[in-house]
């Protein structure tokens, strides 16, 4: 359903919610995010991935003070509870955790028709990690110690996302073996504290808090390509 005023902003890793020595510049991450809407937004905040995590959730409440009008949405909201956040929210923003978990929970409410008719109606799309893959028509879910697999995403951007490409080896490889064996037809890669702003097919911008890199990854044949993202790309 990506057309050409559709914005995402996929976070690899960092931001408010990950507070640790590495991530003393990610305010960049947020700031530019704000830079997208007028001033005073309206901000929603998802943790069904993370299954509400209070740390998270407070630390979305204290990023955004005074900067934004702030609301979340928690998990079993009620369907009245679900139409009412997302009647006039800027910017939604879903945080990490399980990809799997945000997913199936998702489709089971059809929390999908809202997220895609606010889509049309100007609503920016951002989160970090499982809340940047999600948006993707692949996800690549789970983690070194549960082992991983290729399950359907929102399908709002084609091909799939790559979050922690620099700190989660295991992750990197077998995400790259899923484009190798064309299981996804191409893919994005993020490492640490960058973030990806896409509009409809275009990159408009890598925005940069750790000297990190963002990728796009395909194969031609048996042969893997690896490119770094720039601004003014457009996806395959």
């Amino acid at each position: 359903m990506i057309n050409n005023a559709t914005q995402i902003y996929a976070i690899g890793g960092g931001g408010f919610s990950h507070l640790h020595k590495e991530s003393k510049n990610d305010l960049v991450l947020e700031e530019y995010l704000l830079g997208l809407v007028p001033k005073n937004p309206k901000i929603g905040y998802i943790g069904h991935a993370n299954n509400d995590d209070i740390l998270r959730i407070e630390r979305f409440y204290r990023r955004f003070s005074g900067v934004a009008k702030t609301c979340h949405l928690k998990v079993e909201a009620f369907p009245e509870e679900v139409s009412n956040f997302f009647f006039d929210i800027d910017i939604l923003y879903v945080g990490g955790g399980s990809t799997k978990r945000l997913l199936n929970y998702w489709f089971q409410i059809d929390i999908v028709k809202s997220i895609e008719s606010s889509v049309e109606n100007g609503l920016i799309l951002a989160g970090v990690s499982a809340g940047a893959m999600c948006w993707f028509d692949q996800v690549v879910t789970g983690s070194s110690t549960e082992g991983y697999e290729l399950m359907t995403g929102m399908g709002i951007v084609r091909g799939a996302l790559c979050p922690h490409f620099n700190s989660e080896p295991k992750r990197k490889e077998i995400f790259q073996n899923y484009i190798l064996k064309n299981k996804v037809p191409f893919g994005i890669a993020i490492e640490e504290g960058v973030a990806v702003h896409i509009s409809g097919n275009k990159i408009v911008e890598i925005i940069n808090a750790r000297n990190g890199a963002a990728y796009i990854i395909t194969s031609s044949g048996n042969v893997l390509e690896v490119s770094i993202l720039k601004s003014g790309d457009r996806l395959p």
